[in-house]
């Protein structure tokens, strides 16, 4: 009996509660993630619009910041976010609202990733001619034209890689839940 009592205290038992404690931990940086998106877009876009009035470029970019910040914002909340709500619903349900969220989060990121890379190059470029002077240094070959081309291209592949780096990893969070509540299903359905 000792045995069975030492060997008892040793063990862990995994309940339910237990196991969406841990769902809700690994989710937590993808809310924390949209809630610093809803204070970061506001910022950006005032920063994008004061750097277009003192500089002369047109105030078109910062608007089109702020309408495709403001969209994709919005779909992360839809996307990205698990409410702690979410997770006292059916277990059924949570998975399926994840599973759900996987796929829409692919289209929105097959949609704004190269709008995004378009905006990019647009503001890149309407630096590059407005900034004092550089209209007339930048003709094709120029030491110059070759700088500001190397800066854009390292920009766009730098957003590029990051914005996948974090797509994988939100999908990845989504998969590790998804199969804890496997887990949960399959250890519920043999009691």
């Amino acid at each position: 009996m000792d045995s069975l009592k030492s060997s008892l205290a040793e063990s862990r038992i995994v309940n339910r509660s237990m196991m969406v404690n841990i769902m809700k931990q690994k989710s937590s940086w993808l809310n924390n993630l949209v809630k610093t998106e809803f204070v970061l877009v506001p910022l950006s876009f005032i920063f994008f619009l004061l750097f277009c009035l003192f500089t002369g470029i047109t105030v078109w970019v910062a608007v089109t910041y702020l309408v495709f910040a403001v969209a994709d914002t919005y779909l992360d909340t839809k996307t990205v976010r698990v409410p702690a709500c979410d997770f006292a619903c059916d277990m059924v349900t949570l998975r399926r609202k994840l599973v759900k969220q996987k796929r829409l989060r692919f289209i929105q990121m097959a949609v704004s990733l190269p709008l995004a890379i378009a905006w990019g190059c647009w503001f890149a470029v309407e630096c590059a001619l407005h900034l004092t002077g550089m209209e007339k240094d930048m003709s094709y070959g120029t030491p110059l034209f070759w700088f500001v081309a190397v800066n854009i291209a390292f920009v766009i592949v730098g957003s590029v890689v990051i914005t996948c780096i974090l797509y994988f990893k939100m999908q990845s969070v989504n998969n590790e839940i998804i199969a804890q509540i496997d887990l949960l299903e399959d250890i519920g359905e043999e009691d």
